[in-house]
């Protein structure tokens, strides 16, 4: 295919790179995009083409390196309204129009700790007008490394998987934590946000009845009679190692210092038994691994903590 050149080209960033500037000048139209790419190399590349005057292009270099811009044509001019560059990691995609036809898209940028299995994104969502792109929201949100649910749009709504902590059981930068899904409605006149919700409720309720042991307050909303007596001498003996290791350590215990301590480990739960019956969970850190079942239920809109035992289920690694 013949790429012919467009007689005027200009780009309005300063600092975007000569190889946008190589690769917006060759381009005939958005949809030959492709074709065009393949000629410029050495790169892999992505693009979104909202209309014939608008492109969002993602370039993935040799080196790992991530370049993204949006380029938008007005008459025989090409510029480019909009631009991240030096980054190793990025996701992008296509969110619904606004009402009046102005095209969105969303941005994805995680920051990879240095120790452990950490994650911090950021997450950015753009409106394309006629002066330019504008930013609609910009958040910042802990994840997993091993996360497998990428960012999905269903139904008009954005879901994004966060990761948050338990009040009772210790969250490593390396464990998956508390699953949350954070919602945001793309509507036709504005972004809504829908707030986070677990994806793990049954995990919730037992984070939250061994908080309640730990502190002794009340748990018969929570649970059985049969779990909290099978659980509480767990519980007192957590709270007692606990604090005699405080203690120990020289430093005196002071009021309320154990009020937000995780006491249990890291936890273990068998990914084919996440709600209902024999809910297998495997906490380490103790002077050994324990694992207690549970049996869990919904009542109306709560759920409920029918028994809770020690068990020799064996959950595997998550």
């Amino acid at each position: 295919m013949e790429i012919k050149k467009r007689p005027h080209f200009c780009i309005e960033y300063g600092h975007s790179s000569k190889r946008i500037a190589r690769l917006l000048e060759a381009r005939a139209s958005p949809s030959e995009i492709g074709s065009v790419l393949a000629q410029l190399g050495p790169f892999e590349a992505s693009e979104l083409v909202f209309d014939s005057d608008t492109v969002l292009v993602k370039l993935i270099y040799d080196d790992s390196e991530v370049e993204a811009f949006v380029a938008s044509r007005s008459l025989d001019h090409w510029n480019v309204v909009w631009r991240i560059g030096d980054v190793q990691s990025l996701g992008m995609d296509r969110l619904p129009d606004t009402a009046d036809g102005r095209h969105r898209f969303y941005v994805e940028q995680p920051f990879f700790h240095e120790a452990g299995c950490g994650i911090t994104d950021t997450l950015g969502i753009w409106r394309i007008d006629r002066e330019g792109v504008v930013r609609l929201l910009s958040r910042s949100f802990p994840t997993y490394c091993g996360e497998t649910e990428p960012f999905s749009l269903v139904k008009q709504v954005l879901h994004i998987p966060v990761k948050r902590q338990f009040k009772s059981i210790v969250v490593g930068s390396s464990d998956p934590g508390r699953q949350m899904d954070w919602r945001i409605a793309i509507g036709p006149y504005g972004l809504k946000d829908l707030g986070e919700t677990s994806t793990a409720p049954a995990l919730d309720a037992i984070d939250e009845l061994f908080h309640r042991l730990f502190r002794g307050l009340p748990t018969a909303d929570l649970a059985s009679d049969r779990a909290v007596a099978n659980l509480k001498p767990t519980a007192r003996y957590l709270v007692e190692s606990e604090t005699a290791k405080i203690a120990a350590s020289g430093g005196p215990l002071r009021p309320n210092e154990l009020q937000n301590f995780p006491f249990l480990g890291e936890l273990i739960v068998r990914p084919d038994h996440n709600e209902g019956k024999n809910l297998c969970v495997e906490v380490s850190g103790w002077d050994q691994d324990k694992a207690f079942s549970f049996d869990v239920r919904k009542i109306k809109n709560r759920l409920f903590i029918d028994n809770a035992e020690m068990s020799a289920c064996s959950a595997p690694d998550h």
